[in-house]
């Protein structure tokens, strides 16, 4: 990192490296505007109208001053002070060839049992070009051991990056390092994060997709930050819709509908519990923490299903129909949307009485079309799958009017963009998944469409049809 120039040819001045160099010069005239006329000994003329490095620095025709180059530049002399005479060679002087690029430890972030992401961020100073490598040390001393890291040109600002395969419960030690434009690694200093117990997240968004025969889960903080990405969730029930449900503790329910099954995983994908279920068609969690179930086309019963061994607790009888979409309020009653009959319908399934309905209106209806539901308030909230809708729909909870679209188009601008499935979060918000240009897109809202925050997420990356989301409702 640190490099020593060699002596000054005394006869050519030009050969100088003067990155570093030192020497001394005699004043030859005073320009009377704050500059000087220097020279050095052994050049063949006078430095012309010379700046002097401090403001206001007086220096006397005849007088011997210290003269350095900035940034390395002959052409850039600088008087820095008074000196006695010295001899004309520079003195050898260590040199920082780190070019002037730092890098500083920042705090760690979206720390799950197995994975973090950790921040740093980069200054360069000088003329030095880009850094041509970044990155992180770190382990569980701070002997490290291991890295993550990325090469290409990174100039100025914050990056970060994720580290996996962490043990839950355990220390790590991490440290920022840049390798700058000589080659040079620079670092930053040490912090720790303490990864949590394995299973304690509970908030998340889980966004289930399938590509071939595989269930992919990929898991988000209710920040929009991916905590895991493209989890594989054991094979695939089906090919075709298979709703997902997320509980309090943030397990997930999938229900594949065509494998006579319903699945409980971890956040991480890790399989919790299978149960045998007739054709589960749609699921939804109740403020109770209870599991139900629709079950088409041979059972048109609703089924609750006991959350921690997934069999079935209760049983509702109800109408025939092509039930798809279902979603509680806060008061425990249940609407689905029977989209073969374009009707929405509300159940109180204490009770087991159907309590309202209501023919879907306002462009909501069309019998070809797959439905997502969530409840915020007083307010249901519809999104249909198909390529022509970019709106979602709402309607009053009592059902005493009809739907009407809610145009999203900063999010979803075109007939071509679509929203394919919604969510309530937490009692206080929505997340919506859809398609923007192909783009898989998951927007967070506030009740009245105000976005929080969007994500994209490329094909390429999170491969697949997409399967449904949801997050922990209440």
């Amino acid at each position: 990192m640190l490099d020593y120039f060699g002596k000054l040819n005394k006869n050519v001045i030009d050969q100088i490296k003067y990155r570093g160099t030192i020497l001394t010069g005699e004043i030859t005239k005073d320009n009377d505007d704050g500059t000087y006329d220097v020279k050095i000994d052994q050049a063949d003329k006078a430095y012309p109208n010379v700046e002097t490095a401090f403001y206001d620095e007086i220096f006397s025709v005849g007088e011997i001053a210290v003269v350095t180059f900035e940034d390395g530049n002959k052409e850039r002399p600088r008087l820095w002070g008074h000196a006695k005479k010295i001899a004309q060679e520079p003195e050898i002087v260590e040199v920082d060839f780190s070019g002037g690029a730092r890098v500083e430890t920042l705090n760690a972030y979206s720390i799950t049992a197995t994975t973090a992401y950790v921040n740093g961020k980069i200054s360069i100073t000088g003329v030095i070009g880009n850094c041509i490598g970044r990155g992180f040390h770190y382990g569980t001393t701070t002997d490290y051991g291991k890295d993550v890291y990325e090469e290409d040109s990174f100039g100025e600002g914050a990056y970060n990056l994720q580290m996996t395969e962490l043990t839950p419960e355990e220390t790590y030690h991490y440290q920022a390092f840049v390798l700058d434009a000589n080659g040079d690694e620079q670092v930053g200093e040490d912090k720790t994060f303490t990864t949590p117990e394995k299973g304690i997240i509970t908030e998340i968004i889980a966004y289930l997709h399938y590509s071939g025969s595989t269930h992919y889960l990929t898991i988000l903080d209710l920040d929009g930050n991916v905590l895991f990405s493209n989890v594989h969730s054991a094979t695939a029930f089906s090919t075709n819709n298979d709703p997902v449900a997320v509980d309090s503790d943030g397990n997930i329910y999938i229900a594949g509908r065509w494998a006579d099954r319903i699945k409980k995983t971890d956040c991480e994908g890790n399989q919790l519990k299978i149960y045998y279920h007739s054709n589960p068609y749609q699921i939804a969690i109740g403020p109770d923490g209870g599991i139900w179930s629709y079950g088409w086309p041979s059972n048109n019963y609703l089924t609750k299903i006991d959350p921690n061994t997934l069999q079935q607790i209760d049983s509702i009888l109800i109408n025939y129909g092509d039930f798809y979409g279902m979603a509680f309020d806060s008061d425990g009653f249940l609407y689905m949307i029977d989209w073969s009959n374009d009707y929405i319908e509300k159940w109180n399934v204490v009770t087991k009485t159907l309590t309202a309905s209501r023919a879907l209106a306002g462009g909501a209806e069309d019998k070809s079309l797959y439905s997502s539901l969530a409840v915020v308030g007083s307010v249901v909230y519809l999104t249909q799958w198909a390529n022509k809708l970019g709106d979602i729909f709402t309607c009053p909870t009592n059902l005493n009017s009809d739907f009407v679209a809610n145009n999203v188009d900063e999010d979803f601008p075109d007939e071509r963009d679509f929203c394919n499935f919604i969510t309530a979060c937490k009692g206080t918000h929505i997340v919506v998944e859809g398609y923007v240009n192909n783009v898989k897109t998951i927007v967070k809202y506030t009740p009245d469409f105000t976005r929080v925050w969007k994500i994209t997420l490329d094909t390429a990356t999170y491969p697949g049809t997409d399967l449904g989301i949801a997050a922990y409702p209440f």
